[in-house]
């Protein structure tokens, strides 16, 4: 016959699993409302750089990685600023991306600027969350 406190151990323990799968659903639903995919992808575009060799990207929903595959003979900057006077050589938030190259970036905003050559394309994926560092060949 089974002991009350081990009846309690495993009763406790199949709330807490239930609590557990209830706060993840509430995530989850609380992202979808916010306009979060359950993936947690916000963009993705194969992007041409306009006459200032920039392109500014804005979401609602603030951003925590992006991926970029520079198609480029130039380099890219990243900035996770609004579009400014000129590429930032330094600072938080600022990523270079090499000639024909592809890098993750983790950081985060609500904006994010690409700098580099007027006419040149760079694929882009943004995603809400961080995501495992990466960089190589595009």
């Amino acid at each position: 016959m089974t002991s009350t406190p081990r009846l309690e151990h495993t009763l406790l323990a199949e709330i807490l699993t239930a609590l557990q799968q209830a706060a993840n659903t509430q995530t989850e639903t609380a992202a979808t409302l916010r306009g979060l995919s359950t993936n947690n992808v916000l963009h993705t575009a194969l992007v041409q750089l306009d006459a200032d060799g920039t392109a500014e990207l804005r979401s609602s929903v603030p951003a925590g990685s992006i991926a970029v595959a520079n198609h480029s003979t130039h380099d890219v900057t990243v900035s996770a600023a609004p579009k400014g006077a000129g590429a930032p050589t330094v600072g938080h938030g600022v990523h270079r991306v090499g000639a024909g190259k592809a890098a993750v970036v983790n950081l985060t905003g609500t904006v994010l600027t690409l700098y580099g050559t007027a006419g040149d394309a760079v694929s882009v994926q943004v995603f809400s969350k961080a995501q495992p560092p990466a960089f190589g060949v595009a």
